[in-house]
C-alpha cells in the first residue's frame, strides 16, 4: 500500500517495517541536529550568530507596530542560542491588545512573529476599550479608528459578565430591529440596556433574557397603540414580578 505524506511517499509492509524504518530515520536526523546545534554553540558561543532579521506578520492594526517594535527591540542583537523565545513569547503577550502570539526562530539569524490582536466590541465609560473576551485595554494601547459605538459601564471587575450579557442582548434586539449603544451592571446586579432609537430597558441580571424576550413579544402591540401616536417610549422597567411599566415621552 502506498501513502502520499507530502514531502515521501511511504511503502506500507504487512509488518508495518516502512513506518518503523521511518521512525527511525526521524530520530537519527533530530540527533545530528542537535548535535550540530551544541558543536555550533560551544565553538561560536551563546551570542553567535547574532538576529538580523525580525519578522512580524498576523492580523493586528498598523498604530500597534511600534508597540511591537518597542517590545522586541532589545532581542535584536542577541545571538541565536541565547536568544529566549519564550520571554519573548511572554513581554508580546502581556500587550492587552494581542489575543495570541507565535514566536519561533529561523536558521541562522531570524526571528518569526505572528501576532492576532483581539475584538474590541464597547468602549469602557471612563476611557480605553473592551474587548470580546473580557479584557480591559487601557487608554494607551487603545487605536482611534476603532473605538466601538457601544459603551459599558459599571463595576469594571465584571467585565466577563458584561461580555456575557451583551452577546446574548444583541443578537435578542437585532432580531426585534434594534441596536444596542450602552450596557451597564450595577455593584448590586441590575441592568440596564440603551439602544439606538433612545429606548432604555432595565431589568435584574438573574433573568434578564427571559423577561426581554417576553417584553418584545408584546412590543409591537404597545408600540402601535393609538393613544401613543405622538410618543415614543423613553425606558421600560422589567424588574416587576409578573410585568413591566413603560414611560413615554412626546415626540
Amino acid at each position: 500500500m502506498r501513502e502520499n505524506s507530502g514531502d515521501f511517499t511511504v511503502k506500507q509492509d504487512s509488518d508495518g517495517k516502512s513506518v518503523m524504518m521511518m521512525g527511525g530515520i526521524v530520530i537519527l536526523v533530530s540527533a545530528f541536529l542537535v548535535v550540530v546545534s551544541n558543536f555550533l554553540y560551544q565553538a561560536f558561543g551563546e551570542n553567535a550568530f547574532r538576529i538580523k532579521n525580525i519578522f512580524i506578520r498576523g492580523d493586528y492594526s498598523a498604530e500597534h507596530v511600534p508597540v511591537l517594535k518597542r517590545e522586541i527591540s532589545h532581542f535584536r542583537d542577541k545571538g541565536f542560542f541565547s536568544l529566549d523565545v519564550r520571554r519573548i513569547q511572554d513581554n508580546i503577550g502581556s500587550i492587552p491588545w494581542v489575543k495570541t502570539v507565535e514566536v519561533g526562530k529561523k536558521w541562522p539569524d531570524s526571528l518569526n512573529i505572528r501576532v492576532e490582536e483581539v475584538k474590541v466590541i464597547a468602549g469602557w465609560e471612563s476611557g480605553g476599550m473592551v474587548s470580546e473576551t473580557g479584557r480591559w485595554i487601557p487608554p494607551e494601547n487603545s487605536v482611534a479608528n476603532k473605538v466601538p459605538s457601544v459603551k459599558f459601564s459599571g463595576d469594571r471587575s465584571r467585565l466577563v459578565s458584561h461580555v456575557a450579557v451583551f452577546n446574548q442582548i444583541e443578537k435578542l434586539l437585532s432580531r426585534n430591529g434594534k441596536s444596542i449603544t450602552s450596557e451597564s451592571i450595577t455593584s448590586y446586579d441590575e441592568l440596564k440596556i440603551g439602544t439606538v432609537d433612545g429606548e432604555t430597558y432595565i431589568t435584574n441580571l438573574g433573568d434578564f433574557l427571559g423577561k426581554l424576550k417576553r417584553f418584545f413579544r408584546v412590543y409591537q402591540v404597545i408600540r402601535n397603540d393609538p393613544k401613543h401616536r405622538n410618543e415614543r417610549i423613553e425606558y421600560v422597567d422589567l424588574r416587576y414580578p409578573n410585568g413591566f411599566a413603560v414611560k413615554w415621552i412626546k415626540l
